[in-house]
């Protein structure tokens, strides 16, 4: 049974009351960024491109649908929702509506952009600043913006299911040139009607192009930090030995550019100052050079926990009369906000052996060049907060 429009139009008002209130316990999302690469030229080609005006259940058909512009800054990090790539131009022809033939008419200058993180190589995407005129029996604009997402792999933009953000902005009009033309009505096109967007634009790159794709990032806020290590231990996992645990091992430092979006890989904090003390064997542990912490992809499902790395590690273990070494390269791990802890991965973190172990008892120890070393313990960040979106 088809529901009566007004009641319908209640109903549509009270779920959007409804989702209104619960989004305002979700969760803020991150504001991530992201860096668009390819182009200069972007030739988005349609297929079945349709408009549907979801309330009239009436649909407009365009054979030809394409949209061309320029892709914005390719290889400059920006934050999700700034544009990829400007839309200017849209190629329409063969448009049919149940009124019969219609021409859709672009206003403006459109923006294509990654609004989230990826899945793979799909990634949120919208097409904003949109406004069409459409002009046959009955005549109106739809305005607002058309969400999706874009495949970097197929290079396909598909809209979503549904209503995709664009309405009847404009009160209909007839365009028969006779009085009481009631075409509008005829076919019940209404103000604010919502209009759901079908089939499909393939990015097929003009000559000289290369196609639209892009790689996430990610962006850090704070001042200093100071991290304190707790039960900070180093083993040698072929040597099946306990290198040395250091009471004392802290790292500190300061955000690098805070705010400004970055790609993955890329500092989010440089830690110039380190130190051990106490460490068991009695043994040294001297740091040297200047670290980092990394973040090297999206955060979990909570948006809180960060794949992280630490980089450019150099350590030299002694332990005198008994053998001596240094330990350089990375510690994977995780960083979570809320504990504000850098945590290390289980087994082999990134660091080796990577000088030749001189000491009476390296050979009975087993140590040896090479070899891969596992990190336990945790630091936790007791400076200001440090925070990754």
């Amino acid at each position: 049974m088809k529901i009566p429009r007004r009641i319908g139009t209640l109903l549509a008002g009270t779920v959007a009351a409804l989702t209104a209130t619960l989004s305002l316990t979700a969760p803020a999302a991150h504001a991530t960024g992201y860096t668009p690469t390819g182009g200069p030229g972007i030739n988005l080609v349609g297929t079945g491109i349709t408009f549907t005006d979801i309330e009239a259940a009436q649909t407009i058909s365009c054979p030809t649908n394409n949209l061309s512009g320029t892709v914005i800054n390719p290889g400059v990090t920006r934050t999700y929702g700034s544009p990829a790539a400007s839309l200017t131009t849209m190629t329409s022809s063969g448009c049919m509506s149940g009124m019969g033939p219609g021409t859709l008419t672009q206003v403006g200058t459109w923006n294509l952009a990654f609004t989230g993180a990826p899945t793979g190589a799909v990634w949120p995407a919208r097409i904003s600043n949109v406004t069409i005129n459409f002009t046959s029996g009955c005549s109106f604009p739809m305005g607002g913006y058309i969400d999706g997402t874009f495949n970097q792999s197929t290079q396909r933009f598909t809209p979503a299911a549904g209503a995709s953000g664009l309405t009847i902005t404009g009160t209909p009009i007839s365009n028969l040139g006779v009085p009481n033309g009631g075409l509008c009505a005829t076919f019940d096109f209404q103000l604010g009607d919502t209009i759901g967007v079908g089939g499909y634009w393939t990015n097929t790159p003009p000559a000289g192009s290369t196609p639209l794709t892009a790689t996430a990032g990610f962006g850090a806020t704070g001042t200093t930090v100071a991290f304190v290590g707790t039960n900070v231990s180093l083993h040698d996992i072929p040597a099946n030995q306990l290198i040395t645990t250091c009471p004392t091992f802290t790292m500190s430092g300061s955000v690098v550019n805070p705010g400004t979006p970055r790609a993955y890989g890329s500092p989010a904090v440089s830690l110039p100052t380190n130190a051990t003390s106490g460490c068991s064997g009695p043994a040294t542990l001297t740091p040297s050079g200047s670290w980092n912490l990394v973040v090297t992809a999206a955060p979990d499902a909570t948006g809180l926990v960060w794949p992280t790395r630490l980089t450019n590690v150099t350590l030299a273990y002694a332990r005198t009369g008994w053998c001596s070494f240094t330990i350089t390269g990375s510690v994977n791990g995780s960083f979570n906000e809320t504990t504000q802890r850098f945590t290390p991965g289980s087994g082999a973190s990134g660091l080796t052996i990577s000088s030749t172990p001189t000491g009476a008892m390296c050979a009975s120890l087993g140590f040896s060049s090479g070899q891969t070393i596992s990190v336990g313990g945790y630091w936790t960040n007791t400076g200001p907060a440090l925070g990754l979106a």
